[in-house]
Parts: C-alpha cells; sequence; structure tokens
C-alpha cells in the first residue's frame, strides 16, 4: 500500500499537522486500507529539506480496526516510542515487533505541541483471511463455519465437511471436533461404524455402543435415537406391569 510516491519530495507534496510551521497535540497521520490486511512493517519518508527529523522522536505505530482519532492506542501496536525518522528525504524502514492485522494504520506522535510532516508512506503486508472455524471472501464479512463442517487453518477456503455420519458445532477449528452420530461409535475425527446389532448409542460422541437389554434386540441399520425412544417407550409400558 503506497501512500505517496513523487521523486524529490518537497514541504508542499507532504502531509503536515496544520501548515507546515504549525504545532498541535498528538499529531497523527492515519490510511484506510479498505481491507483487512496482516501487516509486517512501514516505509516511511519525511521531510527532504533537511528540517527538523527531531520532531518525529517517540513516534508510534498502530493498526487495527479503531478508525475515531479518540481510540488511536485501541489498535495493536506495532511499534512503540520509535527514534526520530531518517532526515535529508532518506526513508525509515519500521518493522512491527509481530505481525498485526487490521484495516487502519496510525503513525501517532504523542505530546503537546508537536509537528508531525510523512512524505512517503508504505504499508507492507498482505491480506488476512478469515481465522480458523469461519470462512469468507477477500476482505468481505467473515461468518462461523455451519454445522457439520470445521477448518482448521487462517485464509477463505471453504469450510470441509466432517467425515461421514459425523457432525460438529458451528464454528468448528477442527477434524476432531466431528464427533460421531448417535447409532454409530469411532474416534472423534475419525470413521464413524454403524452400532452393531443388538447394541445401541443415543448420544454424539466417541463412547461405545451399549448393549441391549436382556430380552431385547435391534438391527444394525437402526439409529441410536430410534433404539432409544423404542426403549424409552417399552421403559413406559414396562412401568405399569406389576411385579
Amino acid at each position: 500500500m503506497l501512500f505517496r510516491s513523487a521523486g524529490t519530495l518537497t514541504i508542499d507534496q507532504c502531509a503536515s499537522t496544520g501548515d507546515a510551521y504549525g504545532a498541535s497535540d498528538n499529531p497523527w497521520w492515519m490510511v484506510d486500507l479498505k481491507c483487512k490486511i496482516k501487516v509486517s512493517g512501514l516505509t516511511v519518508t519525511g521531510r527532504s529539506d533537511g528540517c527538523c527529523p527531531e520532531r518525529t522522536q517517540g513516534y508510534d505505530v498502530y493498526v487495527g480496526d479503531y478508525s475515531s482519532a479518540a481510540e488511536i492506542t485501541a489498535n495493536a501496536p506495532c511499534v512503540l516510542d520509535q527514534p526520530a525518522l531518517a532526515g535529508g528525504g532518506q526513508p525509515t524502514e519500521i518493522t512491527c515487533n509481530e505481525p498485526v492485522t487490521g484495516q487502519y494504520v496510525w503513525f501517532y506522535l504523542p505530546g503537546a505541541e508537536k509537528i508531525l510532516t510523512l512524505c512517503e508512506v508504505q504499508v507492507h503486508g498482505v491480506k488476512a483471511g478469515c481465522p480458523a472455524g469461519h470462512t469468507g471472501p477477500e476482505c468481505g464479512t467473515c461468518a462461523p463455519c455451519a454445522e457439520g463442517t470445521y477448518k482448521d487453518e487462517e485464509g477463505n477456503a471453504e469450510c470441509t465437511a466432517c467425515p461421514a455420519d459425523s457432525s460438529a458445532l458451528a464454528g468448528s477449528v477442527s477434524i476432531e471436533a466431528c464427533t460421531c452420530n448417535p447409532g454409530f461409535n469411532g474416534p472423534d475425527g475419525g470413521e464413524c461404524v454403524a452400532c452393531a446389532e443388538n447394541t445401541y448409542k443415543d448420544q454424539a460422541g466417541d463412547a461405545d455402543c451399549i448393549a441391549c437389554p436382556e430380552y431385547f434386540s435391534t438391527r444394525s441399520c437402526c439409529s441410536g435415537d430410534e433404539i432409544a425412544s423404542i426403549w424409552a417407550k417399552v421403559e413406559d409400558m414396562l412401568s405399569f406391569v406389576s411385579p
């Protein structure tokens, strides 16, 4: 992202607080990247006329999604309390302490009666994808993965369906979140096998199938929900039978 590029930069080609000679409290410069970017650093160039590079002593750079000047420091810091920018129109390379993701980049000079002049700003980074458990288009809105799907890494890829006969909660971030459906048995995230004949399982998870009560049987094609429903009805009927 390039803010300005113009050969030999003079004061009238640069962004400055107030006018070239005006001062203000806590001056700042901000760019809207129009998209969430994982910012790794910036290249910043000040005035090329040799004047006043020391004015930028102690600057901060923030990246985030807060666009109001009243919330600059609510964004994540890229760097804080930095030495002055290079003078004479020479660029200063700024590397974030760690990559920071956001739509807005702020160059902030805290303090009273400060003058901030920037002539060229390049923001270095890559488009940030949706977090794990979410999907969406580049620079668009990320939505949680639907039930029965998962996504285990950052990016804009689609969510992946759980293995057959298993399901997961919305927004799941790993295949291990896929648990076998009632009536099926197997490890979380693995192959799910129908309960054997004369056994049942009435809840999701990796629990073993349970043998039917004495004198009762079932077929392997029946689901755990069906088994549980039938058994509940039988228990109701048995409750009316005297011992």
